[in-house]
C-alpha cells in the first residue's frame, strides 16, 4: 500500500517522510533493518503517527483513506506547515527511544501472554504508545513509575478488550478507540491524582468520528 501511496500521492511532505526514514537510525533499529524498509514499512509507520497525531478526527474506520488524505493535507500545507513537520518528527524519534528503553529493544511494540513478550513488533500498540508518548509531559510524568507502568501493561494484555483491540481486525474503528481509551485509562492510573496538571488526552467516538478531548 505504501509503495502506490508514493506514486499515487507524490509531494514535499512524502518526499520528507522518505529522506527522513532512510536517515534515521532509531527507525531503522526498531524495525531491526540495516537499510531503509525494501516494503517501505518504515514510511508507513511514520505516516500512521502523523494521521493520529494531526487529523484524528477524519479516521472513520479506512485505514488506507485515512493515510491516502494525511498525505494530501500535509503535501499541500508543507510550505507553512514544514517546521511544526519536522518538530513532530523528532518528537517520534525521541518516543521511540524513550519507549525502547522503557520496554527494552527486544520487546518494545509488542504484545504479551501470561506476562511473556511475543517479540513480534504490533502496529496497533505502536500506533497508540506513540501517540501518547509524543507528548513530552506524559514521558515526564512517567519516569518516576516507569516499572510500575511497564508492570501494568504487561497485565494489561491479558484483559479480553485490550486482546480484541490489538489484533485481528485492528483497523475497526471501535478498536482503535477502544485500545486508545484503555492506554489512556492506564496513564490515567500509573500517573496518579498528585500529577492532577498532566492532562492526557483522549480520542472521544462521537457521531462516527473523533474528536480529541482533554481532561479538565
Amino acid at each position: 500500500s505504501q509503495e502506490l501511496r508514493q506514486a499515487l500521492k507524490p509531494g514535499p511532505f512524502l518526499d520528507f517522510l522518505d529522506d527522513e526514514t532512510a536517515n534515521s537510525k532509531v527507525i531503522k533499529e526498531m524495525l531491526n533493518n540495516k537499510n531503509p524498509d525494501p516494503r517501505m514499512k518504515d514510511i508507513e509507520l511514520a505516516l500512521r503517527y502523523f494521521a493520529f497525531k494531526c487529523f484524528p478526527e477524519q479516521y472513520q474506520g479506512n485505514l488506507k483513506e485515512f493515510l491516502d488524505t494525511t498525505c494530501e493535507n500535509l503535501n499541500k500545507s508543507w510550505e507553512n506547515s514544514e517546521l511544526q513537520i519536522r518538530e513532530l518528527f523528532q518528537e517520534l524519534e525521541n518516543t521511540i527511544v524513550y519507549l525502547t528503553e522503557l520496554f527494552r529493544p527486544d520487546s518494545v511494540f509488542c504484545r504479551y501472554k501470561d506476562g511473556t513478550c511475543s517479540g513480534r513488533f504490533n502496529r496497533a500498540i505502536y500506533e497508540v504508545l506513540t501517540y501518547y508518548f509524543s507528548f513530552h509531559e506524559i514521558r515526564s510524568a512517567i519516569d518516576q513509575k516507569k516499572e510500575l507502568f511497564v508492570e501494568k501493561f504487561v497485565k494489561l494484555n491479558d484483559n479480553s478488550m485490550f486482546i480484541h483491540a490489538v489484533s485481528d481486525t485492528t483497523k475497526e474503528i471501535h478498536r482503535v478507540d477502544l485500545r486508545f481509551s484503555l492506554i489512556a485509562d492506564l496513564l490515567e492510573t500509573v500517573i496518579g491524582k498528585e500529577k492532577s496538571h498532566v492532562k492526557i488526552p483522549r480520542l472521544a467516538l462521537e457521531e462516527g468520528r473523533f474528536v480529541v478531548v482533554k481532561a479538565e
